[in-house]
């Protein structure tokens, strides 16, 4: 499942789920009623998978940088590159994590 397509009353909605998510809350308090409102149970569990596998890789990055950072002396130009390399994916992990906490609420 590559694209998310949102059949509504006035027309449809098409999101890239790799772009899109992991998304802001203010996007998911608006996307996910709609994802509740207008998606079948199987989009749904599709949807979770999909997001699931990405917060998976979010993980594995994350421990890449922390792992690779610590193998650099502290002050070092790599070591903080990979510094903010791992803050940067850790962002998006937590952000991937909300993002499956509101569709776990949206998904009986």
């Amino acid at each position: 499942m590559d694209v998310l397509r949102i059949d509504h009353d006035h027309g449809y909605l098409e999101l890239n789920i790799e772009a899109f998510f992991p998304c802001t809350q203010k996007k998911a308090r608006i996307l996910f009623p709609l994802i509740r409102k207008w998606c079948s149970e199987e989009t749904k569990v599709a949807l979770l998978h999909e997001l699931t596998e990405l917060a998976d890789g979010y993980e594995a990055l994350c421990k890449m940088y922390a792992n690779a950072a610590a193998d650099h002396p502290p002050h070092s130009r790599e070591c903080r590159t990979l510094t903010s390399e791992f803050k940067r994916t850790n962002t998006l992990y937590r952000r991937m994590q909300k993002n499956i906490t509101m569709l776990k609420e949206v998904t009986p």
